[in-house]
Formats: structure tokens, C-alpha cells, sequence
């Protein structure tokens, strides 16, 4: 006979090495069995594959448990498209998941956000600065959620990616696009230079840009 394990109550994936699996001295030995995707109560059933019309078995109730932190995932992005100095349009929120993608409930390490990278764009040259209304948060029930975060400093419009760390996890989210605002100030990006004959060009050219509030 050969024999199907397969889950008879419990939300999962069941996987095994080999399933069926045939039976040797009318034992059927399964190995590398496990669940995946949730945890909670489970029980098995074990059917006869080939049609002997053998009575199914059903396991005995187990449990299948939460394991340890050994990921950060950015549960919601980060989204920017704003202004500099103006607060994301979505504010990131942060999980910690054992190797099951379950959230850990009982991490409570302290999560911190950072810049990971800058790109200059939309008028900006100068990576800015990130600010939050708290910055490291402490997770609650696994879960760090941020509030009020953006992007302040002088010319630092452009692309940033963040960078989150909890104890040695870590993870780094997708784009933020900060936006330079509108224009409303000249400024010498480039000074003259005199230091010359009376009718001989300045030895620098002067250079003047047309900026926002934040110098984009």
C-alpha cells in the first residue's frame, strides 16, 4: 500500500520529503514532514492511496508555534511624492517574522530608521536628513509603526530608499521621491571672482540659480 499524509484540521501547507509514501513491512515511514504559512492546532489524516479500502487514520492534535525573529519586512512602504520638510504621503510600518513569515508578537527590540540611500533629483544636489515623531520606536506586538516622518534639509530633494534595523535584523524599503517646492528665491550658486584688470573678464563667471524654500 502506499500512504497520503494530508491535513484534516489547521489552516497550512503540509510538506514532506516523499508524500505518499509506501509502505515497507506494512509501516509507512514519513520523513522532513512539516507545516508552513501559519501556526496554530493541527491534526492529520492518513489514507491508503492504492484501493485496499483501508479506514483513514487522523493524528492526534499537535501545535505548531511561532518561531524567533529572523526578519524586518517593511509590512507598509514608505511612500514620499511630497515636498521636502512635508511628511510622507504613507507612513512606514514595520514588522518582525520568523522564517514562516509570521509576525513575531513578543519582539519588542527597539526599531530604528535611517537613510540608506540618496539620489539627487527633482532640482535637489544634498542629501537631506530624516525625522520622525519618535525614532527608534519600540514595536508593539511585533509591529513598529512610525509616524510623521520626512525629509528635511537644504537641496535635498530627490529618490531615498530607508533603511530599518532591529538588533542584527534589518531591511531596506522601496523608493521615497521628495519634491523640490515651488520657486521663490534667486541665489549665487557660483560667486564672481574679480581680482582682475578693469575691463578684463572676472576671473569666475557668476552663476545664479533659481530656488525653492529649502534651496532646490
Amino acid at each position: 500500500s502506499s500512504v497520503t499524509l494530508a491535513i484534516a484540521s489547521g489552516t497550512g501547507t503540509l510538506v514532506c520529503t516523499t508524500n505518499p509514501v509506501a509502505a515497507v513491512a506494512g509501516v509507512a515511514t514519513f520523513a522532513g514532514c512539516k507545516i508552513t504559512g501559519t501556526v496554530g492546532s493541527f491534526t492529520l489524516t492518513a489514507t491508503d492511496t492504492t484501493p485496499h479500502n483501508l479506514t483513514a487514520a487522523t493524528s492526534s492534535s499537535f501545535s505548531i508555534t511561532i518561531g524567533a525573529a529572523t526578519q524586518e519586512v517593511f509590512t507598509i512602504q514608505p511612500v514620499g511624492n511630497v515636498l521636502e520638510g512635508a511628511n510622507f504621503g504613507t507612513q512606514p510600518v514595520v514588522t518582525a517574522e520568523d522564517v514562516g513569515n509570521n509576525v513575531v508578537t513578543t519582539s519588542n527590540v527597539a526599531t530604528t530608521l535611517s537613510i540608506q540611500t540618496y539620489a539627487p533629483g527633482n532640482g535637489g544636489t544634498t542629501q537631506g536628513t530624516l525625522a520622525c515623531t519618535t525614532n527608534p520606536v519600540t514595536p508593539s506586538s511585533g509591529v513598529a509603526t512610525f509616524a510623521a516622518c520626512n525629509i528635511t534639509g537644504a537641496g535635498g530633494a530627490g529618490t531615498y530608499t530607508l533603511h530599518v534595523t532591529n538588533g542584527t535584523l534589518t531591511a531596506n524599503s522601496g523608493n521615497v521621491v521628495i519634491n523640490r517646492g515651488v520657486a521663490n528665491k534667486l541665489a549665487f550658486t557660483t560667486q564672481p571672482v574679480g581680482g582682475v584688470i578693469e575691463g578684463t573678464n572676472f576671473g569666475t563667471q557668476p552663476a545664479v540659480s533659481i530656488e525653492d524654500v529649502n534651496g532646490n
